[in-house]
């Protein structure tokens, strides 16, 4: 009987290996962490780690980054704090910020993997832009996302 009740524990604990679901999310709550201004935003939570954040396009909405946590390659002299932008705003529009950027969650934070806009930064100053298709698949975790 104990031989028969060893094999029954063994096969299944086989045969489901990797067939564990994941409930909860292991990133930080984006709402409370990476938000800026929460009270002017549709935030929904999907399953696993899909989240939608939704804010008015009525003016520059933005997602920051360290060039210390990014694939990006840093311009030289570049300020630290780059910046993806969304479109010129429009009133009356909206931009859900998680899929916009490509946001996912790895390694137990959120980064961006999409700038349709490239990646801005300041140097002596003057703003300047890396193309989108020089940066687009390229994670950086994000510090923080406002408007």
């Amino acid at each position: 009987m104990k031989s028969i009740v060893f094999f029954v524990v063994l096969f299944g604990s086989i045969y489901c290996e990797g067939c564990h679901v994941q409930i909860r999310c292991p990133c930080p709550d984006m709402l409370e962490t990476l938000v800026q201004f929460p009270v002017a935003t549709l935030y929904s939570e999907g399953a696993g780690c899909t989240r939608n954040v939704t804010c008015t396009a009525d003016k520059y909405q933005s997602l920051s980054f360290m060039w210390s946590e990014t694939e990006i390659p840093r311009p030289d002299k570049a300020d630290e704090y780059p910046l993806a932008l969304t479109p010129q705003p429009r009133t009356g529009e909206y931009v859900d910020m998680f899929s916009y950027f490509g946001v996912v969650c790895e390694d137990d934070g959120w980064y961006a993997t999409q700038y349709p806009n490239g990646v801005t930064y300041e140097y002596e100053s003057e703003y300047h832009t890396i193309e989108s298709s020089e940066v687009n698949g390229k994670k950086s975790k994000i510090l923080f996302i406002t408007w």
